[in-house]
């Protein structure tokens, strides 16, 4: 009861009064303003024992802000444009791959496979740097904020300095001729390691990591959008880079 009490939003109430302390204060006044007109209204009902504050959420819009939530939909306009008969996606996020697995049958490649019976969505415990399909065979294909992990033992992989080097080699590997790949990862002006979260990257230095395939296009996405790759230098600093492949004929 005290557990639930003392959090906020599933956020521990004393870290996020230190991020917003007016928003605390308000908050807690506007809960227990509510929690009385409440009881009056039904007597009885509430108990001590069950109160859990949620005080985040009285926003005038419901919230997004999420570079996530841009990139999947942009990966997902992608995918639904092109019905392909079978898509395979590797490590992105468990709704992404839901939600395709009801438009079009829908592998999902991960270290930590997905654990749901979902029609369409066929679950396979796998590495990014040694997918289980053969040379030129899938002809959709994504991985979104996933490489750039690879090898930092992060998700419980292995370390490895050429991780993000040998994932983007197989994903152009097993993309089939005429397929498309899209890729997502953290973009900066110059790139650099944060060891153990992630590696972020230059365009010019990310796009070299796929010398066999051919860029279609690149966008950007913050937590205000998709944006074009014109509008890189006035983006604020989270950016995750939005990359469209494909492979052409040798």
């Amino acid at each position: 009861m005290v557990k639930n009490f003392l959090r906020v939003g599933n956020r521990f109430t004393f870290g996020f009064f230190t991020r917003n302390p007016f928003r605390y204060v308000t908050g807690y006044w506007r809960y227990f303003s509510d929690m009385r007109k409440y009881s009056k209204m039904a007597p009885g009902e509430i108990t001590f024992s069950q109160l859990e504050p949620v005080l985040n959420e009285w926003t005038p819009t419901s919230v997004v802000g999420s570079c996530y939530f841009y990139q999947d939909t942009w990966a997902a306009r992608q995918i639904f444009k092109r019905k392909p008969q079978r898509h395979v996606d590797v490590g992105s996020t468990v709704l992404l791959v839901g939600i395709l697995s009801q438009a079009m049958p829908t592998a999902s490649v991960d270290i930590r496979p997905v654990d749901a019976k979902l029609p369409g969505l066929e679950a396979i415990e796998g590495d990014v740097c040694h997918m289980p399909f053969p040379d030129n065979s899938v002809e959709s294909l994504s991985s979104l904020c996933v490489i750039e992990h690879i090898g930092l033992g992060r998700y419980g992989d292995g370390l490895d300095p050429q991780g993000t080097d040998k994932a983007a080699a197989e994903l152009a590997r097993v993309l089939a001729v005429g397929g498309e790949l899209y890729v997502s990862v953290p973009i900066t002006p110059r790139s650099k390691t944060r060891f153990n979260g992630q590696r972020d990257f230059s365009v010019a230095d990310f796009v070299a990591k796929f010398p066999t395939l051919k860029l279609l296009e690149t966008s950007f996405a913050t937590d205000a959008g998709v944006h074009p790759e014109s509008a890189l230098p006035s983006l604020g600093k989270v950016v995750f880079g939005l990359f469209r492949f494909t492979k052409e004929k040798a």
